[in-house]
């Protein structure tokens, strides 16, 4: 395995839903061409109420902030880098995601037929707009009829909705890859033509994992110049440090060295120092009862931030690191099913 594959995997997530709406033409509403105005379109028509999908979009948003909060964008096959040390956790976050998305899926099928009955209001009212945008053409409940009658036509129904609806991810890794195994350089007929592909791909991975690596180091390096900011701006502001505060400067300090694989050691150092001599051992009520020691706290944390900002030794921190992967080739591996990953 690659030396960058024994520090964490690629996690590709997958989300689908169902939108509950549909672009429909004026003939599958039922309107007849000479009843439908040139210049207007039925856009895209909701078939259920959005409200009914939105526990959906926030189950999906709260798993992809959860992948992104532990990993780093790759630059390879747009899945994401997660290390193996929040691996674990990571999973066992994305399997209670995926149960309570599989329970509201099942909610949803049970549920559908009333939804689909909470939209006929909706749909009369449709109907009679468009009725005397039609200019009455015929009584308005056998249009309304015919309306409605089309509605049900456009709607799927549950047997084949929840194919619609799913919830799962890939965990795989990439590897140095012998050019004999490489279906796509076994087209290459000539020798020079071969050793010029390989050449060309190997300089081409190389640049770009090389830039990921610095990307990381400079992605973990922001976050904790931001937050020491947030904190220094909120000290300078007169308002009291609280537990809340601490809490979350010591939870920065363990996601830092979880996600720090690369091995930013001058940082976590820091932010060791950080936890040991201030946020383990003084209480948010110690630091409002001293102006002194509230004052060693910001001295660390601008510390912290002028170090983090700085990127003179980026070179010289990520060099060893890139140097254990100078010469890889990637190539996609068999993918690792979730359940085998959990």
């Amino acid at each position: 395995m690659d030396p960058l594959f024994r520090d964490g995997v690629l996690v590709d997530l997958d989300v689908s839903r169902w939108s509950g709406a549909r672009r429909l033409s004026p003939e599958e509403l039922g309107w007849r061409a000479e009843e439908f105005p040139e210049v207007y379109s039925t856009g895209s028509m909701q078939l259920i109420p959005k409200a009914a999908l939105e526990r959906f979009a926030q189950l999906e948003g709260q798993a992809r902030y959860l992948l992104e909060r532990q990993s780093f964008a790759f630059p390879i096959g747009g899945a994401r880098f997660v290390p193996r040390m929040v691996l674990p956790e990571l999973l066992a976050q994305l399997d209670t995601l995926k149960a309570r998305f599989a329970e509201s899926t099942r909610a949803f099928l049970e549920e559908y037929s009333t939804l689909q009955a909470a939209m006929t209001p909706t749909w009369r009212e449709i109907a009679k707009k468009t009725w005397e945008k039609a200019g009455q053409p015929e009584p308005l409940d056998l249009y309304e009829a015919r309306f409605l009658d089309a509605i049900a036509a456009a709607s799927p129904p549950a047997s084949r909705l929840e194919r619609r609806f799913s919830f799962s991810w890939t965990c795989y890794t990439i590897q140095v890859a012998h050019w004999e195994a490489a279906d796509a350089y076994a087209l290459a007929q000539e020798e020079t033509q071969r050793r010029a592909l390989e050449a060309d791909y190997r300089v081409q991975a190389e640049a770009r994992i090389s830039a990921f690596v610095d990307e990381v180091v400079d992605t973990l390096r922001a976050e904790t110049a931001a937050l020491c900011q947030r904190v220094i701006a909120h000290i300078q502001s007169g308002k009291a440090v609280t537990e809340r505060t601490l809490k979350s400067l010591g939870a920065f300090v363990s996601r830092f060295k979880a996600l720090n694989f690369v091995g930013d050691q001058a940082m976590e150092a820091q932010l060791e120092a950080l936890r040991a001599e201030l946020l383990s051992r003084h209480s948010a009520a110690e630091f409002r009862d001293d102006a002194a020691l509230t004052g060693v706290l910001k001295d660390k944390l601008e510390a912290l931030a002028a170090q983090a900002e700085s990127i003179s030794d980026r070179a010289a921190l990520t060099g060893e690191y890139r140097r254990r992967i100078r010469r890889i080739a990637v190539e996609p591996s068999l993918p690792v099913p979730e359940e085998a990953s959990a």
